[in-house]
């Protein structure tokens, strides 16, 4: 399933300790887009379809049919232009070796 690199999930806490809601969690979705999969996230409640599960100490939600198409992604948070940016890193990216440092994450769970 999905990977959050530990410098993801830091800044992923970060943010939800300043705007997020008691009983809100990092919900991730996925879409076709015109040039392909786009990804967006949000902090959101659990809906009853949700699966939650813990990535790198995260807690997600993922809807039945994002959380097929996220097997081998990778969350990662790097720095572009001076701010912090999070960006989704294909398998397809991984297995080519560019840019996927995924060394001590461990994917998400199996939910609860």
């Amino acid at each position: 399933m999905l990977t959050i690199t530990p410098q993801a999930a830091a800044e992923v806490q970060r943010v939800m300790a300043e705007h997020a809601n008691p009983g809100f969690y990092l919900r991730i979705s996925c879409h076709p887009g015109p040039e392909g999969l786009e990804f967006g996230m949000a902090l959101d409640e659990a809906q009853e379809e949700d699966l939650k599960a813990e990535c790198t100490g995260v807690e997600v939600l993922l809807d039945p049919i994002t959380r097929q198409t996220l097997m081998g992604v990778v969350l990662d948070c790097v720095e572009h232009e001076g701010r912090l940016r999070f960006v989704f890193i294909p398998p397809s990216s991984c297995s080519t070796g560019s840019g996927c440092s995924t060394g001590g994450c461990g994917g998400c769970g199996s939910g609860h």
